[in-house]
């Protein structure tokens, strides 16, 4: 399951890589990934 929303100028999604889970931000200009971190 993955989720993204929209938040404070910047996209959150919540998503599985490589069996876990995973928190990520997204520069919605430029697409970039501007953070990507292990959800505990």
């Amino acid at each position: 399951m993955a989720k993204i929303e929209a938040d404070d100028g910047h996209w959150e999604g919540e998503g599985v890589k490589n069996g876990q889970k995973y928190e990520f931000h997204v520069d919605p200009h430029t697409g970039a990934i501007t953070k990507d971190k292990p959800d505990d």
